[in-house]
């Protein structure tokens, strides 16, 4: 068994205690501290976990939020159990295909992500019925 370490961005959650419901609300803020960020880059910040920060930008968030980076950053950690050749489990040895041999391969997608894509798809589909059925029946002769 080994620990994989893990975390869980917080950043939308202190916004949210502290009123700021728009990815905008930090721009101003962040800017009096000498952050400039782009639309794009707030976005991003708020938005999704990150996998490399500026220490400066954090402790500019810590500053506005009036917290510390704990309350920004939930450290986990999850144990993995590795098999004896010190793999873990499903990856196979080095240099082998981990779809080799009989086993399907591995969902690339969670089940609860699949159920979204499954539902967006149905959307998608009856939209597509429904505009293509009130297409006048000559038009659609001659496409």
């Amino acid at each position: 068994m080994i620990k994989k370490m893990g975390y869980d961005w917080q950043l939308r959650q202190r916004m949210a205690d502290r009123g700021m419901f728009q990815t905008s609300d930090l721009a101003a803020p962040l800017a009096e501290r000498g952050i400039v960020l782009s639309r794009e880059q707030l976005w991003r910040l708020v938005s999704q976990a990150q996998q490399r920060l500026s220490l400066d930008v954090l402790a500019a968030m810590c500053d506005i939020l009036g917290c510390g980076p704990s309350d920004l950053i939930e450290v986990r950690v999850e144990n993995v159990q590795v098999s004896k050749t010190g793999h873990r489990p499903g990856r196979g040895r080095p240099g082998t295909s981990p779809h080799h041999g009989s086993a399907a391969p591995p969902d690339l997608v969670t089940t609860p992500a699949k159920h979204q894509v499954t539902a967006a798809l149905e959307r998608l589909r009856h939209r597509v019925l429904t505009d293509v059925s009130s297409v006048a029946p000559d038009t659609v002769d001659g496409l």
